[in-house]
């Protein structure tokens, strides 16, 4: 087991969106029919989600992305679409074309999928109809979430519950602060990382705004940094175990911070998977160690870690 370490940032990866043909699905489609192997094809149409009806989608559309969408959109069929459709289309499609793919990737996929999607697509897009509309959709039978969530499912989860699309690092305060004082006994350390650093760079922009709207300087004067000075309760709160006073030190920033963020429920579930893996009855899992940090605090958990492998 290794000590609390630094965690690079999280980042959403975005396709290369170009206007033209699904080139490199065409060579792929057009190498397989001209192979002698029949089961080569069968592979190539299986890879579009294993039916016919995708192929002439893909064929009558002249493996434009446009029409493709267009094709799509007008199907009456509820199949999902299969994910290696829309991530070309989303290779090499313009951005209001892979907007108009959204609705049918929700209906069809689920809206998890669709805000990965629109994740993709340039923030100035999100305002548009097909996306509210989306968000008005009925979510699919079994579309449920887990209890433990990464930062990622639960970014997907709150995007859908409160209608609104943002990005994983631009949610409210209250929402990284739910993530981390909720859910289950398995919450990865990089995520409770990202959680906090991204609270942080939210509530100094407030901070700054605030101090600018007083009249005041957030400019390092004399060695004291004005941001620092303001931040601090709440720094100490992220590193107190169980966060404590986290939604105090918040709400004294002017943020509203709703009673409902913290679930005291959790820290048993935590408490026994720490006592499993310190008994040797569960091996220790980095997908629990944020959890154990914020049981603990980072200081209590390092101490933790040491005892586990020195001994008391």
């Amino acid at each position: 087991m290794k000590k609390l370490v630094t965690f690079a940032a999280m980042m959403v990866a975005v396709g290369s969106l170009q206007a033209g043909e699904m080139t490199r699905l065409k060579t792929q489609y057009m190498s397989a029919l001209a192979s002698t192997n029949p089961a080569v094809l069968k592979q190539c149409i299986a890879s579009y989600g294993g039916t016919t009806n995708i192929e002439t989608v893909l064929i009558t559309s002249n493996w434009d992305s446009k029409q493709c969408v267009e094709a799509i959109n007008k199907q009456v069929s509820q199949d999902p679409i299969p994910a290696t459709i829309y991530q070309f289309i989303g290779e090499c499609a313009p951005p209001e074309d892979c907007l108009a793919l959204v609705c049918s990737l929700a209906r069809r996929n689920g809206k998890t999928e669709a805000v990965r999607w629109l994740a993709k697509l340039p923030p100035t897009l999100w305002a548009d109809n097909a996306v509210t509309n989306m968000f008005e959709l009925p979510d699919l039978p079994g579309e449920t979430y887990k209890v433990s969530l990464s930062l990622d499912d639960f970014w997907r989860k709150t995007v859908i519950t409160q209608k609104s699309m943002t990005t994983i690092s631009e949610m409210k305060p209250s929402d990284y602060v739910r993530f981390l004082l909720n859910g289950g006994s398995a919450k990865p350390t990089p995520d409770v990382a990202n959680a906090k650093r991204y609270l942080i760079a939210t509530l100094e922009k407030k901070v700054k705004r605030s101090l600018r709207a007083a009249g005041k300087t957030f400019v390092t004067r004399d060695g004291i940094n004005p941001v620092e000075v303001l931040m601090k309760p709440v720094i100490d709160a992220m590193n107190a175990p169980k966060l404590e006073g986290i939604e105090a030190a918040i709400e004294a920033l002017g943020v509203n911070v709703p009673k409902s963020v913290r679930d005291n429920s959790v820290w048993a579930d935590i408490a026994t998977r720490m006592n499993g893996i310190m008994q040797g009855d569960l091996p220790a899992d980095s997908r629990s160690d944020g959890a154990i940090i914020i049981l603990l605090g980072p200081e209590g958990y390092n101490a933790w870690v040491k005892e586990f492998n020195e001994g008391k």
